[in-house]
């Protein structure tokens, strides 16, 4: 394919239209009320968690504003399922934060005015839930996260007299100190950012210098060793890599390899010169890259004296691996472009030198699909944001998408079912119900032709992004960031908002809280204009194509005639009920006329119009709306 080559007239004429134009007719099988378990508010159903091949999580039984009981819950989807397992404590809180599932048990923080925060565990079963020890009698049990591994849970906590780390098996006795890191004052430096990684549990322990001391454990206390002495260093470790025989791992400041027994510095490392960067450690063909300090380029062996600089730059990003060639962002002395590297001085050059683009600064804006990178470049020299596609078989980077001389930007990549999804603009975006819209969920195969946008979402989104959350049963599941649910197959037919019918307004949450269970979606939804959020499910099952559920629905019956017309236009709606908005369409995406208030029958002067094909946008006062092409001849 050679991207953004394509003159075709008909392809960009389709593409205006899927760009303009949105079937927002949502239809599908509606969402059902799983268990209103509060009488009072909602609610406020949170921590769902899969054990034991069903969903269980923390809700809030009201019966008025004073009175709450925290309780634990399970569900198998069905209202018959959903029962409560334990009502735990009076006044007791649950930390919103996920169960941690360890021996085939749950663990979970809660705290309550007796007790305080403390660490709770449950066997799913109304006895076996309770709380597991008083770490700290006098008070809130200050916690760090909670991590499984190997049969058992690992945490950090204070308790009261020193922060320590913790190992529990489920049991009481089994709840005890690895080793406590006592300190002079009351800083805050119990251990933290767990990580498992090559079956090894590493964490880190902050000293009262603020310098972080690097440590590895077994579960026993003889095994619970600091790893780094002597080599203590800022800022937490991450970027985590295996490589031959070693873990290499960034700092604030260094880049090192973790042997056995020992740490290597390689040398100083920068983590922060691009933004959102997903990674700046590769390894590929056996070789170690990582960005250095002042931007420079090193590739390694994995030893100090095999260790080198291979380019300077002014600024150095994003290592991509696209057809077996591994490449990256730099600017060098020149604006900034792709680069690929064979781990030598001159094996490292810019590539598509042919091409007139500079990459823009957001690294979370390039993406690898089907041996491509898309990225967002910059139309030199008139310096205008498009979607470029390089191509390395031919050694080129041109725009993918142009839509005349409009700047298109996209961002926030996803791959679902073959398709690549992103964040793009609305183009002449179509008024509708809800506050305007910013951006729009897209999708390509990787051909222009096969490039569209699937839905304007018509929601305020500002720049936020959309969450992408699960892809089943062909479908992808999403939400964004007004906290609404959607589905879509990839079509604009078929890309729908979660809400029971009769609901005009957006679904309302504080939290984005839901899981996917078998058949059923399952998440918090509020849909009135209280606080009412509850437990609601959608089946997936039963999930109707807008292919079958279009021919029952009353907008689409309604029918344009003549067709092609004149001087008239008049809307045949076969129900003989409603009203509604007309709103007429070139091409171009451009509104060239607009009627309100229209009914069936009523005939809608057009005789200013010039002959051609036109669109029609017809919707109601139901939030929905469809669209009707139609041609006007002499």
């Amino acid at each position: 394919m050679k991207s953004g080559r394509t003159k075709n007239p008909t392809i960009l004429s389709l593409l205006a239209i899927q760009l303009c134009l949105f079937v927002s007719v949502s239809i599908g099988q509606n969402p059902e009320l799983l268990k209103e378990i509060s009488s009072y508010e909602g609610s406020n159903p949170s921590n769902f968690t899969l054990y034991k091949d069903k969903v269980y999580f923390s809700a809030v039984e009201r019966t008025d504003f004073r009175n709450y009981l925290s309780s634990l819950w399970v569900s198998d989807g069905t209202p018959a399922g959903t029962i409560r397992v334990k009502a735990c404590n009076p006044s007791m809180r649950f930390e919103v934060q996920p169960f941690v599932i360890a021996n085939n048990l749950m663990f979970f923080i809660g705290s309550d005015p007796i007790n305080g925060k403390e660490l709770w565990v449950s066997d799913g079963t109304e006895s076996g839930t309770k709380m597991l020890k008083n770490l700290n009698p006098s008070g809130d049990t200050r916690f760090e996260e909670l991590i499984a591994f190997k049969d058992h849970l690992y945490f950090g906590a204070n308790d009261g007299t020193n922060d320590a780390l913790w190992i529990s098996d489920g049991t009481t006795d089994g709840t005890v100190k690895l080793r406590d890191f006592p300190h002079a004052n009351s800083a805050y430096i119990r251990p933290t950012a767990f990580v498992v990684f090559d079956n090894r549990l590493f964490f880190h322990f902050d000293d009262t210098n603020n310098y972080s001391e690097f440590w590895e454990t077994d579960g026993t206390v003889t095994g619970t060793k600091r790893l780094n002495i002597g080599q203590d260093f800022r800022g937490p470790a991450g970027d985590f890599k295996k490589y031959k025989d070693k873990i290499v791992f960034g700092t604030g400041s260094d880049i090192k390899v973790l042997t056995k027994d020992s740490i290597i510095t390689l040398g100083q490392y920068n983590a922060g010169a691009c933004l959102s960067a997903e990674t700046q450690i590769a390894i590929f063909r056996d070789t170690l890259y990582f960005q250095g300090a002042e931007n420079q380029l090193y590739s390694s062996d994995g030893t100090k004296d095999g260790t080198k600089k291979i380019l300077s730059s002014m600024f150095l990003c994003r290592f991509l691996e696209a057809n077996n060639q591994l490449y990256f962002v730099s600017s060098n002395l020149s604006p900034m472009h792709l680069w690929t590297t064979d781990g030598t001085k001159t094996g490292t050059k810019p590539v598509a030198q042919n091409s007139t683009y500079e990459v823009g600064y957001q690294a979370s804006d390039m993406f690898v699909y089907k041996n491509m990178i898309y990225f967002i470049g910059l139309k030199l020299p008139i310096f205008q944001s498009k979607l470029f596609v390089f191509n390395p078989l031919l050694d080129t980077a041109e725009p993918f998408i142009s839509i005349d001389s409009e700047s298109f930007y996209a961002f926030n990549y996803f791959i679902a079912n073959g398709l690549l999804y992103f964040k793009g603009p609305i183009v002449n975006q179509l008024p509708g119900p809800g506050p305007y819209s910013n951006y729009a969920l897209w999708k390509t195969d990787g051909t222009v032709a096969g490039t569209s946008s699937v839905s304007p979402l018509n929601i305020n989104d500002g720049a936020r992004n959309y969450d992408f959350l699960y892809n089943a049963n062909d479908l992808l599941f999403f939400s964004n960031s007004d906290h609404s649910y959607w589905y879509t197959d990839g079509t604009q037919d078929n890309t729908v908002l979660i809400r029971p019918p009769g609901v005009e307004r957006f679904l309302g949450s504080q939290y984005r809280v839901n899981i996917l269970y078998k058949d059923y979606f399952i998440f918090r939804g509020n849909f009135t204009e209280s606080n009412n959020e509850e437990l609601w499910v959608l089946k997936l099952k039963d999930i109707t194509t807008n292919t079958e559920a279009l021919a029952n629905h009353a907008l689409n019956k309604i029918a344009l005639y003549p067709n092609p017309t004149q001087n008239t236009l008049q809307i045949n709606d076969f129900r003989s009920a409603g009203t509604y908005t007309i709103e007429l369409y070139n091409l171009l995406g451009n509104r060239v006329a607009q009627f309100f208030n229209v009914q069936s029958h009523q005939s809608l002067p057009i005789d200013q119009l010039s002959n051609g094909v036109y669109w029609a946008k017809i919707s109601n006062n139901h939030n929905e709306w469809t669209t009707k092409k139609f041609i006007i001849t002499n």
